[in-house]
């Protein structure tokens, strides 16, 4: 099952105005016993324009269920992208607490993940990679 879930997306910067770190806190977890597993960044949608939005695809570690996050980004945040989370491999994500949590500290608790992170020029490769990792083709 996918869910398109609600996220603020930052983008810190250096002391020099680069882009140093992309961070995707999500709103409303949709899965309340799941992690992310895998993070898919797709730079371009079906149009492939500059206008399209990026997605944030999150397969969880039920290898099942996933979040969709669909953000405006400007040529900065798509050249880092690029470059630096393809090269790393892995995103941010941060799970902010929920008005639906349990109302205990733990249940209120922010969470941080690190997640291992693929990037794609375009969503169709996304989906085939989704459907059969060996024919996809990512940066």
């Amino acid at each position: 099952m996918t869910v398109m879930v609600e996220a603020l997306v930052r983008a810190t910067t250096d002391a020099e105005g680069k882009i140093s770190d992309l961070c995707f806190g999500v709103i409303e977890w949709p899965y309340a016993d799941l992690e992310p597993k895998q993070v898919m960044l797709v730079q371009h949608g079906i149009k492939e324009s500059e206008d399209d939005p990026m997605f944030l695809i999150a397969l969880m570690d039920d290898d099942e269920s996933m979040f969709e996050v669909a953000f405006s980004a400007n040529e900065r945040i798509r050249n880092f992208v690029a470059t630096s989370i393809s090269k790393e491999g892995k995103v941010s994500i941060t799970r902010l607490p929920s008005l639906y949590d349990d109302l205990s500290a733990e249940g209120r608790k922010i969470r941080n993940y690190e997640v291992p992170a693929r990037v794609f020029k375009k969503s169709t490769d996304a989906i085939i990679a989704l459907c059969n990792s060996e024919h996809a083709s990512y940066n």
